[in-house]
């Protein structure tokens, strides 16, 4: 668990660096532009910066240890990051839309598109290299926080790559206020990726069930390693950061020793962790009752 906590640690203070270098090129692309998508551009990195600070402090928080006051962890500390991106990125959506409705009555166009472009570009790449290795960094360290600012990230790319869709056909056709127009269009996915991120938050934080595939792979674990156990039930799942919680009922014949049914617990906790990852197991042992005896269909 250590190596996971060291290595998201280690992602989310990488993404506060590159975000400052993103921030410094895109507000050089607006400075020489003054382009209103550029703007908008430059204003969702500017949201970056501040996630990704936010992301480094919660990120530590999640992963310290389980104490007295906080027996199941930190670990949902990470869903406050994500929603407060989430709610960051909507509001970002709502002013780049109201600029950008102030523009669309006299828009002027452009300076120094070519030195925009450069800055711009240079920007959109190590952008796009940090969502992806952020992206995996999620998935690999089990971070939610970490997951939900490389999505963040590559949205923003989305974004620049718009923003100059527009510049480069207001620029063909001399109809500048195609630079307002997709700065709304741009606005308007911002608003959508910021619910996005609000609504995942708020189900981690509500004890949402693992996906169904996840909670294949430890039905299949359970079943393949409970011999001589008759049958489990009342299977519960959620996760909070990297820790990931299951709870189930597991029924053995009466006469089992309770020495034995903690073996059989032992061997399933074992798989659990090795097979599907799973941090922590609850499992609550009853003996096989008559209905179990006569009744197939209740075996799970």
């Amino acid at each position: 668990m250590h190596g996971r906590a060291d290595g998201a640690l280690r992602w989310a203070v990488i993404s506060l660096l590159v975000s400052l270098a993103v921030l410094a090129l895109k507000l050089g692309a607006w400075g020489v532009t003054q382009s209103a998508v550029l703007l908008a551009d430059a204003a969702e990195s500017l949201l970056d910066l501040v996630t990704a600070s936010l992301l480094v402090i919660t990120v530590r928080l999640a992963r310290r240890p389980a104490d007295p006051g906080h027996p199941f962890g930190h670990g949902k500390a990470e869903y406050f990051s994500s929603g407060f991106q989430g709610a960051l990125i909507f509001a970002a959506g709502v002013a780049i839309i109201v600029d950008s409705a102030s523009r669309l009555g006299h828009p002027p166009p452009p300076l120094e598109l070519g030195l925009g472009a450069g800055l711009s570009a240079a920007a959109t790449i190590v952008n796009l290299a940090l969502a992806l290795s952020l992206i995996r960094a999620g998935a690999r360290h089990r971070s939610p926080a970490l997951t939900a600012d490389g999505y963040h990230n590559i949205t923003d790319v989305y974004t620049t790559l718009g923003g100059w869709l527009g510049l480069l056909l207001a620029w063909a056709t001399g109809a500048w206020i195609l630079d307002p127009i997709f700065a709304l269009l741009v606005a308007v996915n911002i608003l959508r990726t910021g619910l996005k991120f609000f609504l995942g938050a708020i189900s981690g934080l509500m004890d949402a069930s693992l996906p169904a595939d996840e909670i294949a792979v430890i039905e299949t674990t359970i079943r393949e390693t409970m011999d001589p156990a008759v049958e489990f039930h009342d299977l519960r799942t959620r996760r909070a950061s990297h820790h990931t919680f299951v709870e189930f009922h597991l029924v053995v014949d009466g006469a089992t020793s309770v020495h034995d049914s903690h073996a059989i617990c032992d061997r399933i906790e074992a798989q659990l962790e090795a097979r599907a990852g799973v941090s922590h197991a609850t499992i609550h042992v009853e003996p096989e009752s008559e209905r179990s005896r006569e009744d197939p269909q209740s075996v799970v």
